[in-house]
Formats: C-alpha cells, structure tokens, sequence
C-alpha cells in the first residue's frame, strides 16, 4: 500500500560553488549558484546582479529591493525577507525596511520559528522586531518548528520552545545538524562522513555510513521519507530514513555549500523591476 508520501515528490534546492549537471531519481534537482531563500515553499529569491524572483505556484508577490551593497545571507523569516551584509542588518517587510547597523562579518541567517537567527562563530540570537530576545551559546545550530538543536563541541542541546528538554553527549564533533519534523530522530553529520542517527523513542542510536569525507548539509524531504546528505567532496547521498539505508547517491563534481527542499513540481521565473525601498550605503 503506498503512503501519503509516495503521491508527493520533494524538490530538493542545491547551491553549488559551480554548475553541475546531474539528477536523482528520487527527487527533483534545482540548482543555483548563488545566495537563494525559500518563502513558504512558494516564492524563491536569487541574489545574482540584485535580486531574481521565482515563484511556485500558486503565485505570490513579495516586496522589492535594490541592493546597494554586497550581500552575504538572504533568509525569509515567514513573509518578512532579510538580508545581511557585513555591516548592515535589513529586515524588509511590505511596509518599510528596518536598517539595524553592526559588525556581521561571518554571522549567518536562520530561521527559528518566529525568530530570526543571527548564528555567530561561537553564539545564536534571536531577534523579534529587531530586538534581541534569546542567547544560546553553541557552535553548530538547526531548528525546525519549535524545535532547537545547538551544539558546543561534543555537546548537543535540545530545545523546544526554547526550553532544554534533552543533552547528548556525541561521540563525534558533529559539522551539521538535522531534526525531523515529527521529532522522532535527530541526525549529526560529521567530519569523518558518518551520519549519527539518535532516535528519541528510547531506542539504540544508529550511525549511518556512505561519504567519505565532512558532511557540509543535511535536509529532509516532504513527509520526512527521504534524508539528504551533501559532502565536501561534492556527494549528494538519499538515504530511507525507516531503514536507514541509502537508496540514490550522485556525484555532483563541484563543491556543495547547502541543501534545502521544498515541496513542488515545477517553477517558474518572472523577471520584477528592482524598485528603491531600501537605504543600505
């Protein structure tokens, strides 16, 4: 009998150092060599000579933005579209573009919930409207949903609604991080290219072996069927997450900087005229 699932096929975004020409069987591919961010899995922006904007029907409209200076991380925090540069903090809305100067040089985006992340080399903040609201310490973070993992070397904390609820202490220093959406297994990369499979129900962990080298992404697909793992060598890996067993792999040639999915069949670009919203100098 087939699944809910098996009616469905995830797309999986890869943004590649350069392009690649390679497929799996599994999953659609959509590739982009440049910063790129999901909203809702219905709107796709590309940072490439300003912004480039796709939309998954159905269609949608975000607001539009000339950038006037290097950009170094685009996120979507819900409908809210934020970009960084290394001094300047934009958080664009439909109505206005709040401007929140800094020293951002090696900070990245994540979204949290409601939050939006700033992940430091050594720290996480989360900030609502601006403000700073939550300070976690930690090497490595992930959320999804109102589940958090942060890492501080070997060891791994688990959030949930910002409460602890769990510490693991990891056998290996994990590169990358990874929760599925029912909260049923959290999955560790690592620098040796094992995969650690910490089911929550009580039962054994597992490691799940194939790359040979760092595991630089991890991803879930719709339904959380399939997980994903990229490594610095340019290998994509589909692993069954019920048996835990890799079933599509491809060698991409090029170095892979992250993995995301969205579930879809097809895009379709529009070209928008960049309007003057924002005031980055």
């Amino acid at each position: 009998m087939k699944s809910l699932s098996d009616n469905f096929k995830s797309t999986l975004l890869v943004h590649l150092k350069t392009k690649s020409n390679f497929q799996l069987d599994s999953t659609n591919i959509l590739q982009t060599t440049n910063l790129s961010a999901w909203s809702r899995g219905r709107i796709l922006v590309e940072l490439e000579d300003g912004l480039k904007t796709y939309r998954i029907k159905p269609f949608s409209k975000i607001s539009q933005v000339e950038l006037k200076e290097k950009i170094e991380d685009i996120l979507f925090v819900g409908d809210t579209f934020v970009f960084l540069s290394d001094s300047v903090l934009c958080i664009s809305t439909e109505k206005e573009t709040k401007r929140i100067p800094g020293d951002y040089k090696g900070v990245k985006l994540l979204e949290v919930g409601e939050f939006l992340g700033l992940k430091y080399p050594n720290k996480l903040e989360l900030l609502k409207d601006g403000l700073v609201c939550y300070t976690f310490s930690g090497d490595l973070a992930f959320s999804s949903y109102n589940v958090l993992l942060v890492s501080s070397g070997f060891l791994l904390s688990i959030f949930v609604d910002f409460t602890k609820k769990l510490e693991v202490n990891l056998p290996l220093l994990p590169t990358s991080l990874s929760v599925d959406s029912f909260f049923c297994r959290i999955y560790c990369g690592t620098s040796s290219g094992d995969i650690l499979c910490i089911n929550l129900d009580g039962s054994p962990s597992s490691t799940l072996s194939y790359h040979k080298s760092r595991i630089v992404s991890l991803s879930h697909s719709f339904c959380n069927r399939f997980l994903y793992s990229a490594d610095s060598t340019g290998v994509i890996g589909v692993w069954d997450c019920e048996t835990g067993v890799i079933i599509d792999k491809v060698e991409t040639g090029t170095e892979i900087l992250c993995l995301k999915t969205s579930l879809t069949d097809s895009i379709e670009k529009i070209e928008l005229p960049l309007i003057l919203k924002s005031n980055i100098k």
